[in-house]
């Protein structure tokens, strides 16, 4: 598959469109606020049509103005809305449903699919949530070990 780097505005305007459809797009991250379980530049996620009834957990791309697009995850589902936080951040926001362009249905981890409403994800989301208060250390360390692994890469070279 081509992979292909455009302006955001050009992209949503393109995954808006396949959503309707009812087709899934999928596209890579870019960012840090969802790790540890997207990383910047080398995540694939696939997107579709908002799930609906949103769950807790579910991991969501949304629109606060225009130009202007988010990945992060459900933290609380309102009646009207929705409480959204990056997996990496602890500032959490409120988003009208009506902002959700696309639900990620699976994120492609390494060579295989992880579909992310399946228990074992869901799980991981879950016991990542109730680690905030040391979630800073846990990410430190888990960027520490991702260069020393990227290091050892570039000596075998």
């Amino acid at each position: 598959m081509e992979k292909k780097v455009v302006r955001t505005r050009v992209a949503v305007d393109f995954i808006e469109e396949r959503i309707k459809e009812d087709a899934r797009v999928v596209i890579t991250v870019k960012g840090e606020s969802m790790r540890p379980f997207y990383r910047d530049g080398i995540t694939e996620v696939m997107l579709v049509s908002p799930k609906i009834p949103f769950r807790k957990g579910d991991a969501v791309l949304y629109t606060v103005r225009n130009d202007i697009y988010f990945l992060h995850r459900v933290h609380k589902v309102r009646k009207d809305d929705l409480i959204i936080r990056g997996d990496a951040l602890k500032k959490r926001e409120v988003i009208p449903k009506e902002k959700i362009i696309a639900t990620v249905e699976a994120h492609k981890r390494e060579d295989d699919w992880v579909q992310e409403r399946s228990f074992r994800f869901r799980w991981k989301v879950s016991l990542w949530r109730k680690l905030l208060p040391c979630r800073r250390y846990l990410l430190a360390l888990s960027r520490k070990i991702s260069k020393t692994k990227e290091n050892d890469a570039c000596k075998k070279t």
